[in-house]
């Protein structure tokens, strides 16, 4: 079972179905993550100090995924759609992330405590 409980889906039917179609007729591309590449790319966000639920995070841990790969230029630029707070799925990652000890008090105070995960 993954963390990305949002997505994740035993058979998606229909939507799966038109979202295949429609990357395939428009030429795009898709790449499966691990439960692992999610939390790495729900660390880099919390660096810049977004909270982002695991299913949210699947567009960064696939975009770096396609950069490793070679599929992604790294100097195009790319459009990742993040939805859902980290809360939103809190119980699946609670054990996997870290939890400041005091509450911050400014966006300063908010990067540095990222920057320490």
């Amino acid at each position: 079972m993954t963390i990305a409980t949002a997505i994740a889906a035993a058979n998606p039917g229909l939507l799966g179905d038109r979202t295949l179609q429609a990357m395939n007729e428009s030429g795009g591309n898709g790449v499966g993550v691990s439960d692992e590449e999610m939390i790495e790319a729900m660390q880099l966000l919390g660096k810049e100090g977004l909270f982002i639920e695991p299913s949210g995070a699947v567009a960064i841990a696939g975009l770096r995924r396609l950069v490793a790969e070679g599929k992604v230029n790294p100097e195009e630029r790319v459009v990742c759609v993040l939805t859902g707070s980290g809360f939103k799925d809190f119980d699946r990652i609670a054990e996997r992330v870290r939890i400041p000890a005091e509450v911050v008090n400014s966006y300063e105070e908010m990067q540095a405590a990222g920057l320490q995960v």
